[in-house]
Formats: C-alpha cells, structure tokens, sequence
C-alpha cells in the first residue's frame, strides 16, 4: 500500500517462490484486498486483511481449474473459473462458503466487475466474437436457476505463508 503522493510504502506480501497475484480489489469495507493467487500450478481466489501486519494470505477458493478475477458483489464474491471445461461466472457466499454458477455459456465467461446494485457485467466469448454481457440485479442472482453448490466443487479455506512451491506456476501465467 502507498499514498496517492508514492509516500509511506508498506508490503503486504512477500514470496520468493515464483508466486504470482492478480486482480486486487478491495473489500467495501476497506479491511480486506480479495485477488487471484497462482502457486503450485494452481490459480486460486484469496483474500488478505490490509491491517494486519504479517497476516497469511486465506485461500478462499481453490478448484480443480483456474479460478480468477475475483469482484465483490454485497457479501459474496464473483469469480470465472474453468473447472467445467468452460470459463463461467460463479458467486462465493463468504458466510456459507457456497459456490453457485451465475452463467452457464458455451465460449466463456471472463472478468465480472459489478455495480452498487449487484449487477454483473462481463465479457462474453462466443460465436460471435467476444462481447459485454449483463446479468442479475442482487446476489444470487444468476442467468441459470440457483441451485445447492456445485457438486464436486469444494471450497479451500486454507491460510499459508510463503514457502517454495515449484516452478508449475508458469503453467496460469499463460491464460
């Protein structure tokens, strides 16, 4: 963190391993930064609490696929992720830690951002090209029914400090 004049740099993280972060937003609170995490071959969603000195990254979010650009969205967070094969957009509710798919499309869903009503904008990738999309207008709201979590999607709640990793990272770093 720094002031808008560049003065009073303070880091909030440290790796040496080759770990990448992407796509920091901050929190409507202003306590937390949430943010994709690339270690160990993995891309993950993560959140760190920006007054705490020294405290470990929390891995919110870690599926069997690539899991990026987080966005807040009231108290949940809505992410793309390819686990099913297909970039699709999906909420994280923070207190259940339930994942629901909010878009169900066949060329990928990419980079949510949301306004102060809850509704998410994003890109669309189809056979037309890419496009700007629209969908929902408060949490949980989605372009496909809410149903219970997404089978054999578990979420990793996980806390983990800087240690060596590999080089696997590379592999998200190309996406």
């Amino acid at each position: 963190l720094m002031r808008a004049d560049g003065a009073q740099i303070r880091y909030l993280t440290h790796f040496e391993d080759g770990t990448q972060l992407y796509t920091p937003q901050w929190s409507p609170d202003g306590q937390y930064l949430v943010f994709s995490i690339g270690r160990e071959g993995a891309r993950d969603i993560a959140r760190l609490p920006v007054d705490q000195p020294g405290a470990p990254v929390e891995v919110l979010v870690a599926t069997a696929g690539t899991d990026r650009d987080p966005v807040w969205r009231g108290n949940e967070l809505v992410f793309a992720s390819d686990f099913s094969g297909i970039f699709n957009l999906y909420s994280y509710d923070l207190a259940t830690q339930a994942i629901r798919p909010l878009t169900n499309v066949k060329g990928g869903a990419f980079t949510p951002t949301c306004n102060p009503n809850g509704e998410v904008a994003f890109a669309a990738y189809g056979a037309r090209g890419f496009q700007i999309r629209k969908v929902g207008g408060e949490p949980g709201a989605a372009l496909v029914p809410l149903a219970a979590p997404t089978p054999g999607v578990t979420p990793k709640a996980a806390l983990f400090s800087s240690h060596p990793y590999g080089v696997d990272f590379l592999k998200t770093s190309l996406l």
